[in-house]
């Protein structure tokens, strides 16, 4: 019977599941985590904005207690199933997000954990309505004061950081809500996979060339 009820779990998270819910009910499975499509919201960790500034970390980048490259099962069994979930299919891989709520401190922000074919690639920190003094502040505590503590950069609405792994933190703030995304270094497949889905899925109806994005 445990058995069986380990399956079930596990399927209901599968990108089949998610896929055929869709297909059947018209409507996902659960709340997803984030308001816009991934690709949109995530196009800078992959494609950098050359307006917003770069900056080198001797420490290492990582987030709390959890590992990059941990796997979603055994996030599951550590914090529970996610509150709020999505997986979509990227080519032959699958890019699953789940929101935890034993990760969320309250509801004026969330952290969002990306698994590319079930392995812990990305994390991502929200922190919604925020007023400017604010995002300085929570910025100053989370980010600068770790990885940055002799530049005096808060008044950027968006950088990155990179340490001697090329594990990346990109800052945004537009003005409301802030996201601090951090990634593993050793997610090639997933940067990869990600611009080849922008650039033969996302933009299908656009054939130009120049409409094409590169890795660097």
């Amino acid at each position: 019977m445990f058995r069986k009820i380990i399956r079930f779990l596990k399927r209901k998270y599968s990108l089949k599941y998610y896929e055929n819910y869709c297909r059947v009910n018209k409507r996902p499975p659960y709340n997803e985590p984030l308001k816009e499509h991934f690709i949109t919201h995530n196009l800078y960790l992959f494609l950098r904005n050359k307006k917003y500034p770069e900056f080198h970390t001797d420490l290492k980048i990582s987030y709390r207690d959890i590992p990059f490259k941990e796997s979603f099962s055994k996030i599951r069994k550590k914090y529970g199933n996610p509150e709020e979930f999505a997986v979509y299919r990227m080519g032959s891989h699958a890019l699953a997000m789940g929101a935890f709520k034993k990760l969320v401190l309250n509801e004026e922000n969330k952290i969002v954990l990306y698994f590319f074919d079930e392995v812990l690639v990305q994390f991502e920190y929200l922190i919604f309505h925020l007023k400017e003094k604010e995002y300085k502040d929570v910025l100053q505590r989370i980010v600068i004061n770790k990885y940055l503590p002799d530049r005096a950069i808060a008044n950027y609405e968006g950088f990155y950081i990179e340490d001697n792994e090329k594990n990346q933190i990109s800052v945004f703030w537009n003005g409301f809500d802030l996201s601090i995304k951090f990634l593993c270094s050793s997610s090639g497949a997933y940067c990869e996979t990600f611009v080849d889905y922008y650039n033969n899925f996302w933009k299908q109806k656009k054939k130009k060339p120049e409409d094409q994005v590169t890795i660097n």
